[in-house]
């Protein structure tokens, strides 16, 4: 078995024992090495199974936090900008109770494969929770940012969920905010969730608010800005602002579940 040893172990004077005894220790140590290195892979593997959503192809809002915190980390030491699109989609309620869940489950990954698809390697998707989704685009100010969810919304919009005989439409509100801004990552998170939500509020009275008489719309608006402030600020009660408003009004805001 001395073939087995290296070459300053090749001795006629050690004793065929010790041999023995090298060469097991030597596979000992070869089989020790295989097994760590393949823990070392299985704790990969789960570590990123950890940060996987489990409907979606995209990281969840643990591993996405983290890597916001180190890209802002990174952007402040070294003056690489970058910013945060956060995502929201619309009207999922009324797809979820319309058409089923699991609908809801295709159109939720249907969005997250269009994201994935449509921004660079270096770049990361992460769902947030829900129906809302964070891009994180690394070397890119508020501009390039805007351009990118412009382009990003027009690829939503070509999503097609088939239902049976109906086309399910799809589309997102979204908010931006650039990481140099803001102190720390869950800091940016809701900044461009604020953004995100000022968006989707323009979009449903322009939508709802057309069938209402100027000084109608003005009210609406006022209550869903109140609203807002109060959900913002963790006041209770915000059902007491409308309680009194014309039931016009109201059915209006139920509508469009503002």
């Amino acid at each position: 078995m001395s073939e087995n040893l290296p070459d300053n172990l090749q001795d006629a004077a050690i004793p065929s024992e010790a041999r023995d005894a090298i060469i097991r220790l030597l596979k000992e140590i070869k089989f020790l090495r295989s097994e760590t290195e393949a823990n070392h892979q299985h704790i990969a593997e789960l570590e990123d199974l950890a940060d996987r959503d489990p409907l979606t192809p995209v990281v969840n809002r643990r591993a996405f936090v983290r890597e916001l915190d180190r890209a802002k980390a990174y952007g402040d030491r070294y003056g690489n900008g970058a910013s945060l699109i956060y995502l929201d989609l619309d009207g999922m309620k009324e797809i979820n109770d319309r058409y089923g869940h699991n609908m809801g489950d295709k159109a939720l990954v249907a969005v997250a494969k269009t994201l994935v698809a449509n921004v660079r390697s270096s770049d990361l998707v992460g769902r947030l929770g829900g129906d809302e989704y964070g891009i994180m685009l690394v070397r890119a100010d508020q501009n390039s940012a805007q351009e990118k969810a412009r382009l990003l919304m027009k690829f939503i919009d070509d999503i097609e969920i088939k239902s049976g005989n109906d086309t399910i439409p799809v589309s997102v509100s979204y908010g931006i905010i650039e990481l140099k801004s803001q102190s720390n990552a869950e800091a940016a998170l809701a900044a461009a969730d604020r953004a995100m939500y000022d968006r989707k509020q323009e979009k449903i009275l322009a939508q709802v608010g057309s069938g209402l008489a100027p000084h109608e719309r003005k009210t609406l608006t006022n209550l869903v800005a109140q609203k807002r402030k109060a959900a913002l600020t963790g006041q209770r009660g915000c059902r007491r602002i409308v309680a009194h408003r014309p039931g016009r009004i109201v059915k209006t805001m139920l509508r469009a579940g503002i």
